[in-house]
């Protein structure tokens, strides 16, 4: 084990003196003692007023990087509203403020300064001194075990009950590693009003133990606090709510969960113990607000959740590229594939264990469902090219066909033949991409009516680059692996995410149809490691040979077959007329 004592020297040096020196210039050191307890370690006693304080000064193992530790001698010593829960003292210096010139002898320089602030050494401290940092919720809420998520939904519904308001809540439960939260998705006020939060995704289940609220009349002291059930049923019943069974039912049945709201509007969140227990508990509030999702998105994405998207495949590439066009704001979806999600998909598939034995359109759905509120998904699990019923592949079908961008994330050359003819007559724009075998790039295209050439011919434009730049396939080589110079190369979870967000990209460019677009050309080779035509990671390669293939046309053939099509169209039009 190394030690920056031994390693440096003159640091060490620096150290001593300016500890030295601090002695002498100041009146309120009274003491120091070097001592060594499993690093450098350094006890002082400052006085502050008529008291002495013990107190300790550790260099921590990458100091002069990181800066030393302060705290009472004796750690269970409650000094200052600036202590740590293990004793430490927050000081002006911490991790983002120190800098590696400053030493010990300033840390006891801004202790120093904490005491003689709030001046422990009286009976009663009268000064707290001002906070140098602001705590993130995240650091606030290190150590609480319950804690209730309140969204803006939910504080202005409560902030506008009347006065004497109450009814029964439903919520959401969730028991995490280290801690429980609770989510409220309904109420139902006495008077039959019902409020369910709009924010709040409809995938959540709700918890099957009770909740309850009231609104109370007058304000309460920002601190208050309940410790038993009876108290929380004495303030219910000032409401007029039954103390002995707030949401109607028998004693046994009362509720695990209550909401006070006070005359403030402030919310006072309470979880009931069960059976005989007489206590509760106050839940410590997380605010957030779901309206705000959108403001983190640029503003052209802002209107994708009035689009529609179709995905074919949520395997390992699609069931990502769902989730991510979820989380940029797309709120209708159609969803296609037969497969059941099995535990050997878990090492590249968007989800986890909790889903395994379900169809994967149905997982996906259910996770995406509880990533967006008031999402409208349609899910299929017919076998688009298998043995299955022509009346319902046809529904599907046209599902898609109106859908304002379709995505192909199958890897099936059966199955993209097959959306290449629906969307070229839906004219409906085709994105699809794939992984390499192997994993060492992937390719991502897309077909916009109009624009870019069909699907099928630009699939012949890969296949002819391939000709001319043969592809690395090897005997037994399968989906995401291949056979290079005698060793299996599988595509990782990282290749398949890499090339899934490509898709999602140029399916979102698509959609918005901007001018200029951000994909300048309609198909890429993405490299992902050096192989095949790749000569390096990250490299791109634009298909740049299109120019001499037609766009797609919605009235493609010869001008006789044209006007023989429409003549036939327009008599069969005008015998419907006839027969009304």
């Amino acid at each position: 084990m190394a030690f920056w004592f031994l390693n440096d020297l003159e640091r060490l040096a620096i150290e001593r003196k300016a500890l030295a020196n601090l002695q002498t210039e100041v009146e309120w050191l009274i003491g120091i003692d070097w001592s060594f307890e499993r690093g450098l370690r350094l006890d002082a006693t400052i006085r502050v007023g008529s008291r002495d304080f013990a107190i300790t000064l550790t260099y921590p193992k990458h100091f002069p990087f990181a800066p030393p530790i302060v705290k009472p001698k004796a750690a269970e010593e409650r000094w200052s509203s600036h202590q740590y829960s293990d004793g430490t003292l927050c000081l002006e210096l911490g991790p983002d403020t120190w800098v590696s010139d400053l030493t010990g002898a300033d840390m006891l320089r801004s202790a120093y300064r904490l005491l003689s602030t709030e001046r422990p050494e009286t009976e009663e401290r009268t000064v707290t001194a001002p906070s140098r940092h602001f705590l993130t919720t995240g650091q606030k809420l290190r150590g609480v075990r319950g804690r209730f998520c309140t969204t803006h939904s939910l504080r202005s519904f409560c902030s506008e009950l009347p006065a004497g308001t109450y009814g029964t809540l439903e919520f959401v439960l969730r028991i995490h590693r280290n801690c429980s939260s609770i989510i409220v998705t309904k109420a139902v006020v006495h008077d039959g009003q019902v409020w369910c939060d709009p924010e709040v995704p409809a995938g959540l289940k709700p918890s099957t133990l009770g909740g309850v609220f009231c609104r109370m009349p007058e304000a309460l002291p920002p601190k208050h606090k309940l410790s038993t059930r009876t108290e929380l049923y004495d303030m219910l019943a000032k409401c007029g709510c039954s103390p002995e069974s707030p949401t109607g039912g028998a004693r046994n049945d009362h509720p695990r969960f209550a909401l006070i709201i006070d005359g403030r509007g402030a919310v006072h969140a309470y979880w009931i113990a069960s059976g005989d227990d007489d206590r509760v508990f106050l839940e410590s509030n997380v605010d957030f607000d779901a309206t705000l999702s959108n403001a983190r998105l640029s503003l052209d994405l802002q209107n994708l959740d009035k689009l529609t998207v179709g995905i074919v495949g949520v395997g390992s590439i699609g069931s990502k590229v769902a989730i991510s066009m979820a989380r940029h704001g797309f709120r209708s979806f159609v969803l296609v594939d037969p497969d059941v999600l099995c535990a050997e998909n878990l090492v590249r598939h968007q989800l986890d264990w909790s889903s395994v034995g379900d169809h994967k359109a149905d997982a996906v759905a259910s996770a995406i469902e509880r990533i967006m509120p008031e999402t409208n998904i349609r899910i299929s699990k017919l076998h688009l090219t298998g043995q299955e019923s022509n009346a319902a592949l046809n529904g599907i079908l046209r599902a898609l066909s109106e859908c304002s961008v379709v995505i192909d994330a199958t890897g099936d050359d059966s199955v993209f033949n097959l959306l290449s003819s629906v969307c070229g007559l839906g004219e409906v724009p085709l994105v699809w991409g794939h992984v390499f075998e192997g994993g060492f790039g992937g390719l991502v295209a897309r077909s916009r009516p109009g624009k870019d050439p069909t699907p099928q011919k630009m699939r012949l434009l890969f296949l002819g680059y391939c000709e001319q730049n043969p592809f690395p396939q090897h005997e037994g080589s399968s989906p995401y692996s291949g056979v290079v110079d005698g060793e299996i190369m599988v595509a990782s979870d990282a290749d398949v995410s890499a090339i899934a967000s490509q898709i999602s990209s140029i399916a979102i460019d698509t959609v918005l149809d901007t001018e200029p677009s951000r994909y300048p050309h309609s198909l890429y080779l993405v490299a992902l490691s050096r192989g095949w035509v790749f000569e390096a990671p990250f490299c791109t390669i634009p298909i740049l040979s299109t120019e001499h293939l037609d766009v797609a046309s919605p009235f493609d053939g010869s001008e006789e077959a044209v006007r023989d099509g429409v003549k036939f169209v327009s008599e069969l039009l005008s015998r419907v007329q006839s027969q009304d």
